[in-house]
């Protein structure tokens, strides 16, 4: 069952088409991949699905009970309540807050914050401003923080850059957990295609701001015209 689903989005700035009637559904309880080459489309898109821009054409719904809510050019703000956040490329942490503190103003549970820490093995960071965290620790810490706001439906934008294989392994440990354990939905966008195969059951490949493939993992990368997209050479037969 899908939680959020597009219809039709279009997008441009001025004489640029950025997107061209993009639809996609994205699973309740899963996480979905996005990739492409830069220019795609895939952040753009990001941006009218959380609300901050509005989209030419088309349509955004949200899944409400038995039924669909257009949040269509909603802000952000009216998303996050309705459990729709995201995440930047950049970290955007409160500097003058400690690691802990940062994800407990966002709690809605008393305690969350803390309990969120332990279960991502970053208990002993908890003190740490965050101009003295680490890539990987200020990326958790955007995570959890989304978490602990309430998200249901989270979508992350290169979370994985500038942290090194062993961080983007235990990353995903955490992604894998909050899905198993708290029902998460996440939606990815990333260039590093182990983790989007590791992660990813369904996945969306973006081109020209359309989508050119769709499909389990393998079965879009065993697609030629794909490699050839994301590889940039002459894929094997």
């Amino acid at each position: 069952m899908e939680i959020l689903r597009c219809r039709g989005i279009c997008k441009k700035f001025g004489g640029v088409q950025a997107l061209s009637k993009v639809s996609m559904g994205f699973p309740e309880g899963e996480i979905t991949g996005i990739i492409g080459t830069n220019g795609a489309g895939k952040t753009t898109l990001f941006n009218l699905l959380s609300g901050f821009l509005k989209p030419d054409g088309g349509k955004v719904e949200l899944k409400m009970g038995r039924g669909w809510l257009d949040v269509t050019g909603k802000p952000p703000h009216r998303l996050a309540k309705l459990g729709l956040c995201r995440t930047f490329q950049a970290t955007r942490l409160f500097e003058e807050y400690t690691l802990l503190e940062n994800i407990s103003l966002m709690e809605r549970k008393r305690g969350e914050g803390a309990a969120l820490l332990t279960m991502a093995k970053l208990a002993d960071s908890g003190g740490k401003l965050p101009k003295g965290l680490s890539c990987y620790e200020a990326r958790v810490a955007e995570l959890l923080r989304a978490v602990a706001a309430g998200a249901a439906l989270l979508f992350l934008d290169e979370p994985a850059a500038g942290m090194n294989r062993e961080e983007t392994e235990e990353f995903a440990r955490i992604l894998q957990l909050l899905r198993r354990e708290r029902g998460l939905s996440v939606v990815l966008i990333e260039h590093d295609m182990a983790l989007i195969g590791a992660l990813c059951g369904k996945v969306y490949v973006m081109d020209g701001g359309k989508v050119a493939a769709k499909g389990g993992f393998e079965q879009v990368m065993g697609q030629k015209s794909v490699r050839l997209l994301l590889i940039g050479e002459e894929a094997r037969a």
